[in-house]
């Protein structure tokens, strides 16, 4: 019930108006941090996100945790984009040490043992193998970058990056007008 309310909130036109708003400012701060970081000679990223893109980000993020779908959204919407393939939602924030995770590389590396009769390596290694073949990447990669993170992390960074970005901007600039002022 409660989800549904939230929901409904979030898809609604009040709710599409506050996610408006702060997309705008979002992107208007970011603006005024890469002026900021041009006047000081401060390298930045190269774009700045569009309002209405940015928007319906946030409004996809907020809406997937609602309805209990983030490690879906996350793997679809995120993982694709760092992996060759789309993560397995099931992984995303699993926990390294959790029984899905240690499950999938023991699945894995049996995987690999059935098609090679006798071949002598830890689960570990064969099922990097597999998570090589699958997603072009390292285990201990994939792992860290799908496995082991923490879903608050994961949305935090959805929906604050930039404005981390812009307090990182800040940061820099202001180190490199003091250290002009200063005349190092």
């Amino acid at each position: 019930m409660m989800r549904s309310m939230v929901s409904k909130l979030v898809d609604s036109e009040a709710g599409e108006h506050a996610l408006g708003i702060f997309a705008e400012m979002e992107i208007e701060i970011l603006q005024a941090t890469f002026d900021l970081a041009d006047a000081a000679g401060v390298d930045r990223p190269d774009n700045i996100p569009p309002k209405e893109g940015r928007k319906q980000a946030l409004q996809a993020v907020v809406s997937a945790v609602v309805s209990g779908d983030f490690a879906e959204f996350w793997a679809e919407e995120m993982g694709a984009e760092l992996f060759e393939s789309t993560p397995s939602p099931k992984h995303v924030a699993a926990g390294a040490d959790s029984d899905v995770w240690e499950s999938q590389i023991e699945t894995w590396a049996a995987g690999v043992r059935e098609q090679h009769d006798g071949i002598e390596a830890t689960d570990r290694e064969l099922a990097g193998i597999v998570c090589n073949d699958l997603y072009g990447a390292e285990l201990a990669e994939y792992e860290n970058r799908v496995v082991a993170v923490e879903q608050s992390d994961l949305m935090e960074q959805l929906v604050a990056g930039n404005m981390r970005t812009a307090k990182q901007l800040i940061t820099d600039a202001t180190a490199e007008i003091q250290e002009e002022d200063n005349g190092e």
